[in-house]
């Protein structure tokens, strides 16, 4: 072996340790093992005799890790120099390796990535392999990178049988009840690795077989869990398995599957710094698989996300789910979220989150002004729990044009008579009933109703803003906008509203930047506004409205220039 050494490094000239850089605390510990470790015949010593080593063994397992990873660079480096002191130094510190290899040393995802590869060498894997592969084992399950690291590991060594158990997919497997279960797991687990690009009708109908036959207790109390506990890892070593887990389960219609289903399209359209969602197209078959279900707790959850997924493709994935699941009922989209969502209590978890979803709805459809026929309206916002409460909160009017709120027990007028409402209902505006005196008692509603900003005319001015804040604002009062930047010079956003589309004309403030890290502008202007039909022709409730919403762009984004 010592001939292996020397015939590796003919063409490099003898170093010594002294000058190796000593910058931390771990080579200056190496420095001195060296020097101990070394006798006056410049042969090394036991490396378990020298001070320094036994000293370190004392210390807390992070040093010793660190120090492994000084040792192994240090061994790789001895590699490359001649003479007996070079062999003598290499055999110290091999020793001194698999003295700290035999104890449980403390890894995270890279330092355990670099011991693996370190090891990898051709010279130091026979020797300190099947220590490292330990290591690996106490850890648990490798990550992407040690999984690659282990596969230069296999060819340097003849480890095959124990590298191939860390590398199979079946380690990316719960735990099972029983022998059978665990078979009935890997049958499943293999169609689902066979996910087409297009979902056949016979990939679904087989997987749902596979999942009916594994058990609704088995997926429950073994699968689900598991799939939202090693999601990460799923998502980065097995995304196809991730997508057809995601596409089986549409077939489970239970409570704990369509929170797993609405917590993966949740969490696959989080954004990443630069890059935009994580995944879209795990999220798309999340949000088909809850539509697939269709049951009152998908559909609450479709409301849910709908509310809380800002991106205009999640957005538009949401309505449609939801619209075909509307057609499939033979109803409107307002009926299906209203009819499925009242009933939830407003104290619970469920629906505290509803009670969001639906106050950004009921504040869009103030803005539109949509209406309810009346059998409709009473039983959604004024008997079901949810909605009822909302109602009960805010201002409305009927086909007459009269005013009226809940107070006493009663719907009243604005002087205090019992009203009962006739033909359809809508939201309050004053926009459309500015004549309207409310009194001195007008209510506190869930968002601005008699106290709302009046505009009877758009007041428009080109002017520059901050790109980020307007862009924030756009998504939050509905405008759908596209981000100008490095390669998107000019831009627009849209508003559609009750018919009418309102187009407002953007463009970057100078073409040589300042831009951000993913190419985006950071300033950007205002240069023109344009609807359809005329802004003479729209009405007054969508004007005051688009005015109302130029205006808040206008007076948080804006860059006042001297």
């Amino acid at each position: 072996m010592q001939g292996d050494y020397v015939r590796h490094s003919q063409t490099n000239r003898e170093m010594s340790p002294d000058l190796f850089p000593s910058h931390d605390s771990y080579q200056q510990s190496l420095d001195c093992f060296l020097r101990e470790g070394i006798n006056s015949h410049r042969w090394h010593r036991p490396a378990a005799d020298c001070p320094t080593l036994k000293a370190i063994l004392v210390r807390r397992r992070e040093f010793q890790a660190r120090f492994l990873l000084a040792v192994l660079t240090r061994s790789l480096w001895q590699l490359e120099c001649r003479g007996q002191p070079a062999v003598a130094r290499f055999f110290l510190l091999l020793e001194a390796a698999k003295l700290l290899l035999s104890r449980k040393l403390p890894w995270n995802k890279d330092t355990l990535t670099v011991l693996v590869l370190l090891t990898a060498h051709p010279n130091l894997a026979p020797e300190l392999g099947a220590l490292v592969l330990r290591q690996v084992r106490w850890k648990g399950r490798p990550s992407e990178p040690v999984r690659r690291a282990l596969k230069r590991l296999k060819k340097a060594g003849e480890f095959q049988s124990e590298i191939e158990p860390l590398l199979s997919h079946d380690v990316f497997l719960p735990e099972a009840s029983s022998l059978l279960k665990e078979r009935q797991l890997r049958n499943l687990f293999a169609h689902a690795r066979r996910l087409p690009d297009t979902v056949s009708r016979r990939w679904y109908r087989k997987g749902e077989a596979l999942l009916k036959q594994l058990g609704g207790k088995e997926t429950e109390e073994s699968l689900i869990p598991w799939i939202r506990q090693e999601l990460p890892n799923l998502h980065r070593d097995h995304s196809r398995l991730l997508r057809g887990l995601v596409v089986v389960l549409g077939s489970l219609p239970s409570q704990l599957s369509v929170e797993c289903l609405a917590f993966i399209a949740g969490w696959s359209y989080q954004r990443r710094q630069g890059h935009g969602a994580r995944d879209t197209t795990l999220a798309r078959s999340a949000i088909r698989s809850l539509a697939r279900l269709g049951s009152r707790l998908a559909v609450a959850y479709l409301v849910i996300l709908g509310s809380e997924l800002r991106y205009p493709s999640a957005t538009e994935e949401l309505l449609k789910a939801l619209r075909k699941l509307a057609k499939k009922r033979d109803g409107s989209l307002h009926d299906l979220v209203e009819v499925d969502t009242a009933h939830w209590s407003p104290d619970s978890p469920l629906g505290r989150r509803l009670w969001r979803s639906h106050l950004r709805r009921l504040e869009r459809c103030l803005r539109t002004g949509k209406e309810w026929s009346y059998p409709d309206w009473k039983e959604s916002y004024q008997e079901s729990p949810l909605l009822g409460a909302m109602g009960r909160k805010l201002i409305w009017e009927d086909r007459t044009g009269r005013a009226f709120w809940w107070a006493d027990e009663a719907w009243r007028e604005p002087d205090g008579r019992p009203v009962q409402p006739a033909g359809h209902v809508r939201l309050w505006h004053p926009a459309d009933a500015h004549q309207v005196a409310l009194g001195s008692n007008s209510p506190t509603t869930l968002f601005p109703q008699w106290d709302r900003d009046l505009f009877f005319q758009l007041d428009f001015k080109p002017c520059l803003v901050k790109q980020y804040q307007c862009a924030a604002l756009f998504r939050q009062r509905d405008w759908h906008y596209a981000p100008v930047g490095r390669f998107r010079a000019t831009s627009r956003a849209v508003l559609g509203l009750a018919g009418c589309r309102i187009t407002l004309h953007l463009e970057r403030a100078a073409d040589q930047g300042p831009f951000s890290r993913e190419g985006l502008s950071i300033q950007a202007r205002f240069t023109g506004l344009e609807s359809e039909p005329p802004l003479d022709q729209i009405p007054p409730r969508v004007l005051s409205e688009v005015a109302r919403d130029l205006r808040l762009f206008r007076a948080v984004s804006a860059i006042v220039q001297n």
